[in-house]
């Protein structure tokens, strides 16, 4: 018996500390690429759109007029449409990048932000806190869902036909979409740097 007493003890121990192993870093491992899944159809999803129309939806300004979202894009110009919730951290902190992109892409680009909220009061305050320039409007939780899946900030390039060309939504947005308006229209084009 004493024989056994030993292997009884690895019998016990040599399971549980595989199984914690496991857990801890089989856990992450899978939490990652769970993660990482997510963005790949997020991406995919934003990548299907692209030449479709984007849906109309109604959106408020600060002052309680109504608009709808097709009114919003001038003739022969692409706009950028921005979607944030008051509670995205991510959004706010890349407010900045985004009021530097209007300012240096103003001549080919309009800019226009939309915060999922029912209080146009929130959204004034968005907007005075980030130091946001461009028009800013409010809108409800089902343009989010239809425009957003899940993902904030989420930004558009949507041509004067209402068509999506470009979509980015999550961590990244702010990035992609950065990347893309460069290759589109060069490093700068208020100083006349626009690629052919």
């Amino acid at each position: 018996m004493k024989r056994d007493e030993p292997l009884g003890k690895w019998v016990i121990w040599v399971p549980l500390v595989a199984i914690a192993f496991l857990a801890f870093f089989g856990g992450r491992y899978a939490g990652e690429r769970f993660v990482a899944a997510k963005r790949i159809r997020a991406r995919a999803d934003f990548s299907s759109w692209v030449g479709k129309e984007i849906p109309n939806a109604a959106v408020y300004r600060s002052d309680g007029t109504t608009s709808m979202l097709h009114t919003m894009f001038p003739e022969a110009e692409e706009t950028v449409v921005i979607i944030l919730t008051p509670g995205c951290s991510r959004c706010l902190a890349e407010a900045s990048e985004w009021e530097e992109l209007s300012e240096r892409y103003e001549d080919d680009l309009d800019f226009l932000a939309v915060v999922i909220t029912p209080d146009a009061s929130v959204a004034e305050e968005i907007r005075k806190g980030a130091g946001l320039r461009f028009p800013l409007f409010v809108s409800n939780e089902g343009f989010q869902k239809s425009l957003t899946m899940g993902l904030t900030p989420t930004i558009y390039v949507i041509d004067w036909e209402n068509r999506i060309q470009f979509g980015a939504g999550g961590a990244a947005a702010t990035r992609e979409v950065s990347e893309w308006i460069e290759s589109r229209y060069g490093q700068d084009s208020s100083q006349g740097n626009e690629l052919s």
